[in-house]
């Protein structure tokens, strides 16, 4: 049994950014993750080469969530689901951690015509849930992979 006061007061809302590392621009690019889940799911936006922490947010059980402004570059997405979220509230007690098997791939494109210049950005959106044959694949990783900044 955890003593009392090593749990989370104040749960984040829906959505909360718990960690921000990574620039935000105004015309930057949006993921959002839909959790269709049994319970909450943190997630975890890292740099794909670095590994590095660029943003993390919590999803409630379904409901969905995005961060928008992302700057270009290739990222990965990890997860994790819990019931108890530990003093710090931005992480479980004993997490179920995975992570999709694909980097996401953001770059914005700009078109520049004579009379007008339209910037192109992404919007990458997945739903955590499992599906049999489903088109995006994950592994599950160790509990320190996922907690480490």
């Amino acid at each position: 049994m955890l003593p009392a006061n090593s749990l989370c007061d104040d749960k984040p809302k829906n959505g909360q950014l718990l960690t921000k590392r990574g620039g935000v621009r105004a015309q930057g690019h949006r993921i959002t993750v839909r959790n269709s889940m049994q319970g909450d799911a943190i997630v975890k936006v890292r740099h794909e080469q670095s590994g590095k922490l660029a943003y993390s947010f919590i999803v409630n059980r379904n409901e969905e969530a995005s961060i928008n402004g992302i700057a270009d570059g290739n990222y990965r997405l990890q997860f994790a689901y819990g019931q108890i979220l530990l003093e710090n509230c931005t992480d479980f007690l004993n997490p179920q951690a995975s992570e999709f098997d694909r980097s996401v791939p953001l770059t914005t494109h700009v078109d520049r015509t004579k009379k007008a210049v339209t910037t192109y950005t992404k919007t990458y959106t997945v739903t955590l849930y499992a599906v049999k044959d489903g088109n995006l694949t994950t592994s599950t990783i160790d509990q320190s992979e996922f907690l480490k900044d």
